[in-house]
């Protein structure tokens, strides 16, 4: 000891001055670096918060922008809740991403519209929602907070406007908070690595925490930490604090365009771990300016010191249980004596030792087979002996010192007297066992198994007890474990909502069922215990059971496997079965989970059919739609219509009203088309009905609002004629459909029954959807006979020109050439008076012609009587031929034109003969008609005088005509011409146009 404190002084003296200096040096170089470096970290963090806040902002502006493109669905905006429900569920896939759910909230905030998951949520009001409240203020997309519902979500909102940019109402999709595992909202926010070094969450405007890296705080209200108070006032910037009992650096900003806050905490140490390398480093340098000049001094001491050294570490290995040590120093000296006696020692102390060791070492591997600890307590002394085995079990080391009186405190309060009554027992058997708790180090209890022995005087008194302590808190607790895991089991087992049973595997007997089961069938406990489900009839089909016995036993596990059941009361219910094969001492049984779906299949029923009836009702407006849009014969459409409608609302009779507008009346006239399933009396009673103003009022003016009017005949004022003979008819209800076009009343549908029945709000939406269809329908009727009385008046009027502009005259002409030759010939002049007769002879063929071309641009019955070509050859016949042309005509292939083609594709066959015989004055005539596979074509070549298409004025020769024409009925008209070479007229018509 004296010399190794010389040792140090020498080396103290030396080397501590510089030492100081080179800690001083490197400690106010490495503190310079580590402020540097915390100003650089806290300016990092605080950009790269910034940074993570616009790229979660960027991510979920995706969201906003599915929901924005779907607001601007006309389906949407129109206010139509069944249509919103349907626009939703056909962009279910692109709305998936929402997985908390999609609404539709109207004008005022209530729900409208929800996807199938969440049709429980229509009809409540969210008018008091914060983000509707923001999205009624700015219109634009608007981020909720945390929504306190069932279950938690967070809302993305767009308003829904319409084509001028009125608010119609609200788009809302929804993220289920905390719902990692499948949300994609959560997906974005982990591609981004927020919090990659350290703990990164998202706040909401109120403190509650949407996303934290630690799942376990989403949903949790942090709004009283102040790094949470900065960001929620829209500040971003960093701020040191503690968490717990770290140190920690917070960084906060504001997520743009939403409400939230973004902040992200990392240990104030790992943020300078990077420092770490610098201070090894100046650690190293002052450790090497300190251990090198160390080292060379203490090389000079220690050849001085080293006898000593030697006899200090003999000496410590004896005292440590290493006897027979030999030291062997030569410095001829009284060291060198000291050494000598030593080794003397240390010989006398081996003998000893080995034989003590053996002793020992017998003891110890009792003690360690035994994996016990032993004690041993002398009850007249109160002496104890404990192990280091019995220690360890308690927490203690070898070497704490444990006596009596703390032994006797470790003993739990409740078995202390039990134990000690026990150890001091004047019992003749010496030998005892029993299971007290000992105090572990930790505050603990262990539960002990303790066995012993005592050594009794004459007396019988015992004085003296050993024995050992078995820690068995492990089989204890598994042994607890095992029973509370039984005991939650048989708790969930009968509180389950669901029916469960235990069988025997092999006959189907119950070993267990819960109280769910019980319900669902209708039987006592007793009655099923014991018993199988085959005796108690609840198979209904035997085979069944057979058949999911077969794949259990094949697979170990079942799902979903579907059959009948009978009840007690012989109730038959259509269940689903999943099943799992356990083991319950060493036997296999089977674990059933029933589920009954009897309302179920009962209700996907009621679904079908009303599928099937709106099916019905569908075709049957699309039938009425068909016949409306290909016919313009107004009692054609109201008679199939008149069919379709009795058909599907199973009626008898029903009528066809046309209005008629009288103007300078205040009443308008009904003007009766169609007919059906009535009586001629009663139809005559109805054609007779159409001026008078009662009937109208009632059947007409109640309806139009657009909406069917059903009304009783028995509730019909009594003065009304129409009521006397309805009720003469036996038709007891009337359902009177209004015809609409563009908000005007343009006829009237009634429809009746003889056999009382109510008339559904659906059925009244299907009627008012053909009510408007074929309204539209009569209406175009209208305009097309409006159009053709207008044409009609046209063509007179044009006809009354042309035979003013040309046979007039040419007429006139006649006149004066006969009256000029008939003065000749009395004069006597006979050649002139010829002359005269030759130039009536050309006029009179001349205005001939005119007559015939006046008479054919007509539309000719052989058009709608024998079709297009047969058309063209009677006018090629009666005007050309007769005309002196000669003609060739020719058609190839079968005909198979619309009338509307026909009569276009004639006008401008007319058009271009006209001009052959007006302008072109051709002596011959080739026509060619070929019905092709994938056209039509039309070609009309002459030989007459042609012309110069380039300078020919706009509109002439009627071509300006002849182009509309086969723009109006999709043909290709190609004209080619050259002076003195005739002209070529080509129309050609594709396939699809016909």
């Amino acid at each position: 000891m004296l010399r190794s404190k010389l040792r140090l002084r020498i080396i103290a003296w030396s080397f501590v001055p510089t030492t100081i200096i080179l800690l001083t040096v490197a400690l106010v170089v490495f503190y310079a670096y580590q402020s540097v470096t915390q100003d650089l970290v806290v300016g990092r963090n605080e950009q790269l918060t910034r940074l993570s806040a616009g790229q979660l902002a960027a991510a979920i502006e995706d969201y906003s922008e599915t929901l924005n493109a779907l607001a601007r669905n006309s389906d949407f905006y129109q206010g139509d809740a069944m249509r919103q429900i349907v626009a939703l569920q056909q962009n279910a896939n692109n709305l998936a991403i929402f997985d908390g759910g999609v609404i539709v909230l109207n004008p005022l905030g209530i729900v409208a519209a929800t996807d199938n998951a969440h049709a429980s949520l229509m009809g409540q009001n969210w008018a008091d929602r914060g983000f509707f409240r923001q999205i009624i203020r700015r219109a634009g997309v608007t981020y909720s907070d945390i929504l306190p519902d069932k279950i938690p979500v967070i809302a993305v909102a767009v308003p829904i406007l319409d084509e001028q940019s009125e608010f119609r109402g609200t788009l809302v999709g929804m993220f289920s908070v905390g719902a990692t595992g499948f949300s994609a909202f959560y997906g974005d926010i982990v591609k981004l690595r927020l919090g990659a070094g350290g703990n990164m969450y998202l706040v909401d405007s109120t403190g509650k925490v949407i996303y934290h890296t630690n799942a376990n705080h989403i949903g949790s209200d942090v709004q009283q930490q102040p790094v949470v108070r900065l960001v929620l006032q829209r500040q971003s910037g960093s701020l040191r604090t503690r968490d717990f009992n770290d140190d920690i650096l917070a960084s906060y900003a504001p997520v743009p365009g939403t409400p939230w806050g973004l902040v992200n905490q990392e240990e104030w140490s790992s943020l300078l771990a990077s420092g770490r390398d610098y201070e090894q480093f100046l650690l190293v340098l002052l450790a090497l300016g300190v251990i090198v000049p160390t080292l060379v001094v203490t090389f000079g001491v220690k050849r001085i010191t080293d006898p000593i050294d030697k006899l200090i570490v003999g000496a410590k290995e004896i005292a440590g249980g290493k006897f027979g040590q030999q030291i062997s120093v030569h410095t001829r000296d009284e060291l060198e004596e000291l050494v000598k006696q030593f080794n003397i020692m240390s010989n006398e102390l081996q003998a000893s030792y080995t034989a003590l060791k053996e002793r020992e070492e017998r003891l110890e591997l009792v003690m360690r087979g035994t994996n016990d600890g032993i004690w041993d307590w002398n009850l007249l002394t109160n002496q104890i002996y404990l192990s280091p085995r019995w220690k360890n079990m308690l927490g203690y080391a070898d070497d704490d010192m444990i006596g009596f009186d703390d032994w006797r405190d470790l003993i739990h309060p409740d078995d202390m007297e039990h134990a000690f009554a026990k150890i001091q027992s004047q019992d003749a058997d010496p030998f005892y066992q029993m299971e007290l708790r000992l105090r572990h180090k930790d505050g603990s209890y262990r539960c002990i198994l303790a066995r012993g022995i005592a050594l009794r005087d004459a007396q019988g008194k015992p004085y003296r007890v050993a024995g050992s302590h078995t820690d068995i808190t492990e089989r204890k607790q598994a042994d607890e474990a095992i029973r509370q895991s039984e005991k939650r089991f048989a708790q969930v087992f009968h509180a389950s909502p669901i029916p469960i049973t235990i069988t025997a595997l092999e006959d189907g007997r119950y070993i267990e069922v819960n109280n769910a089961w019980l319900k669902l069938f209708g039987y006592e406990r007793d009655e099923v215990i014991g018993n199988s489900s085959l005796s108690l009839n609840i198979w209904l089909e035997p085979k069944q059971r057979a058949t999911m016995i077969q794949q259990l036993e094949s697979t170990g596990t079942l799902r979903d496997f579907e059959h009948l059941a009978q009840t007690k009361s012989g109730e038959v219910r259509d269940v689903l079965v999943s099943a799992e094969v356990i083991e319950l001492n060493n036997e296999r049984y089977n674990l059933s989970f029933v589920y009954d779906i009897t309302e179920l299949k009962q209700t996907q029923q009621t679904l079908e059919r009303r599928v099937a009836e709106r099916t019905h009702e569908l075709a049957t407006l699309n039938a009425i739609a068909k016949v409306a849009s290909r016919s313009l014969d107004l009692k054609e459409i109201l008679g199939n219509t008149l069919d379709n409608i009795l058909r599907v609302m199973s009626m008898e009779f029903g009528a066809a009203y046309r209005i008629i507008e009288n103007s300078g009346e205040a009443h308008h006239r009904l003007d009766p088309i169609v007919f059906r399933g009535i009586s001629e009396e009663l139809a005559r009673f109805a054609n007779s009905l159409s001026n008078q103003t009662e009937f109208f009022d009632n059947a007409v003016n109640v309806s139009v609002v657009g909406i069917p009017v059903v009304w009783k005949v028995e509730d019909a004022p009594t003065e009304i004629e129409i009521k006397r003979a309805l009720e003469k008819e036996g038709i007891q209800l009337i359902a009177s459909i209004p015809l609409t076009a563009k908000g005007k009343l343009v006829g009237v549908i009634n429809l009746g029954t003889r056999a009382p029945r109510t008339i559904t709000p659906e059925e009244l939406s299907l009627l008012a959807a053909i009510g408007q269809q074929v309204g539209i329908a009569v209406e175009n009727a209208r305009l097309y006979d409006q159009a053709e009385q207008s044409a009609a008046v046209a063509e007179r009027t044009r006809l009354a020109r042309e035979l003013h502009d040309s046979v007039t005259q040419s007429l006139y002409s006649v006149t004066l050439y006969a009256e000029a030759a008939a003065i000749l010939l009395e004069s006597g002049k006979h050649v002139d008076a010829v002359q005269h007769l030759r130039e009536l002879r050309d006029t009179a063929q001349e205005a001939l012609r005119e007559m015939r071309l006046l008479i054919y641009e007509l539309r000719p019955l052989a058009l709608e009587k024998s079709g297009f070509a047969a058309a063209l050859q009677a006018r090629l016949d009666a005007v050309e031929t007769r005309g002196g042309v000669k003609v060739e005509f020719q058609v190839e292939g079968e005909e198979r034109l619309s009338l509307s083609v026909q009569q276009e594709l004639y006008h401008i066959a007319q058009e271009a003969l006209n001009n052959t015989i007006k302008h072109a004055h051709a002596h011959r005539v080739q026509v060619h008609l070929a019905f092709l596979n994938d056209c039509a074509r039309l070609e009309i070549c002459d030989d007459g005088a042609g012309f110069d298409p380039g300078k020919l004025h706009r509109g002439g020769l009627g071509l300006a005509g002849m182009k509309e024409r086969a723009q109006k009925i999709g043909a290709q008209l190609e004209i080619k011409s050259e002076l003195g070479k005739g002209t070529l007229v080509r129309v050609i018509m594709p396939t699809q146009q016909f």
